[in-house]
């Protein structure tokens, strides 16, 4: 069986993660049954972790993974595949 895991990075994004994310999961499906997206919370100052706890709550196969502090793409990068299968 196809999985699939999608990694987003997030740096104040609360006027897009919410919309990136729902269309990810409609999407994401039709290529691979069993998927998984996770969103890495990069120090946010907005309420873009908020936005992604909410997620996480309403929409299975999301999980989210917060930094306090902006830590930069490399971390970020390694945050998000950490969580994925091996």
């Amino acid at each position: 069986m196809k999985s699939l895991s999608v990694i987003f990075f997030a740096f104040n994004e609360e006027t897009n993660i919410r919309a990136v994310v729902e269309e990810a999961y409609r999407t994401i499906p039709k290529l691979a049954p069993n998927f998984e997206i996770i969103v890495v919370n990069d120090g946010n100052k907005d309420r873009t972790g908020e936005i992604c706890n909410r997620l996480v709550e309403q929409l299975s196969n999301v999980r989210a993974v917060h930094h306090p502090r902006n830590r930069g793409y490399g971390s970020a990068l390694k945050s998000g595949i950490k969580l994925c299968p091996t």
